[in-house]
């Protein structure tokens, strides 16, 4: 299990106007490069500026929120580590959708289609839901991981393979294809808090136990630490100019740092789970056309790609 340890989510909001807020908070506007912060010990969604202005909550009352993601349209969805379930809330704050798992809910993911995948967080399974929140069953099982395995992160690629970080007994990636066949283990890892896709499908990983961010090529190879050793770094996200966000336990910060790994600075609180989300709905037919997809630009490749997907097979 996590322990004591307190833990945090950050969320990279990229919207061009769209205000969150909710009945418990009164929230600034979201403007390009927010930021939004989970804090599990707190219950609340920090807001923060670009530049690390405080900005507010976004929401408050939650149990134990620790991991968090959003989809195309801007809704945000948190999974509560001792709350049993995710929570959707509109780009307002307002509560869209809320799924109870009989399960630890771990770390939580929208696929192209808008289904939600949840990790089950102490079993080596992933469940999936409908966009409605229906349950859909268990999407994949993986092996050597029965019980207390820590699977907190979980990120797809731009194939739509879904990467599965887990953080004990033995730490590793492990690789579920769209089918939710087991391809095996990605790579070996302890510790693993946090992951994160570039724009060329490299897999940055956050190790909490050695304090480093490690650079993975598309086919595994370690190319080397990417950021400078620190002390626990949880979650990991891009945003759109390659440069690449992180928390550091001590001192409590958001740390961010350049596309060739540069400290930055940081600023706020430190956070668990970071995503950069894009503005805009989903991929247009003429966007599609020759295959098109392939030449969106990063984070939303996946999404686009299945948007694509499906006016193929609807004969669009």
């Amino acid at each position: 299990m996590r322990g004591s340890r307190a833990i945090f989510a950050v969320v990279l909001i990229l919207f061009t106007a769209l205000g969150l807020n909710t009945a418990a908070a009164t929230a600034a506007t979201v403007s390009p490069g927010d930021i939004l912060v989970v804090d599990e010990d707190g219950g609340v969604v920090r807001h923060y500026s670009a530049t690390g202005s405080d900005l507010g909550l976004f929401a408050s009352g939650l149990a134990a929120p620790a991991w968090i993601t959003t989809d195309r349209n801007g809704n945000v969805y948190v999974s509560e580590y001792r709350g049993g379930k995710v929570v959707k809330f509109s780009a307002a704050g307002d509560v869209l959708l809320t799924i109870t798992t009989p399960y630890i809910s771990g770390g939580v993911e929208i696929g192209g289609d808008g289904s939600i995948y949840v990790a089950h967080y102490d079993a080596g399974a992933i469940h999936r839901y409908s966009p409605a929140g229906s349950d859909l069953g268990i999407f994949a099982t993986y092996a050597g991981c029965a019980t207390g395995c820590g699977t907190d992160f979980i990120k797809f690629d731009s194939a739509g393979n879904l990467y599965v970080g887990d953080f004990q007994p033995s730490g590793r990636i492990r690789v579920i294809s769209p089918a939710g066949v087991d391809l095996g283990n990605f790579v070996t890892a302890d510790g693993v808090e946090g992951m994160a896709f570039d724009a060329t499908g490299n897999l940055y990983v956050s190790n909490y136990i050695t304090g480093v961010i490690h650079k993975y090529s598309p086919s595994g190879t370690d190319l080397g630490a990417f950021a400078p050793v620190g002390s626990g770094f949880y979650g990991l996200a891009f945003d759109g100019e390659g440069n690449l966000y992180s928390s550091l336990t001590s001192p409590g910060i958001v740390k961010k740092f350049s596309s060739s790994g540069a400290d930055l600075g940081g600023f706020g609180v430190s956070g668990r789970d970071l995503v950069v989300v894009q503005p805009g709905g989903p991929a247009t037919k003429d966007e599609c056309k020759e295959d098109g997809w392939k030449s969106f630009e990063f984070p939303r490749a996946f999404e686009d790609q299945g948007d694509c997907i499906q006016f193929v097979n609807t004969g669009k």
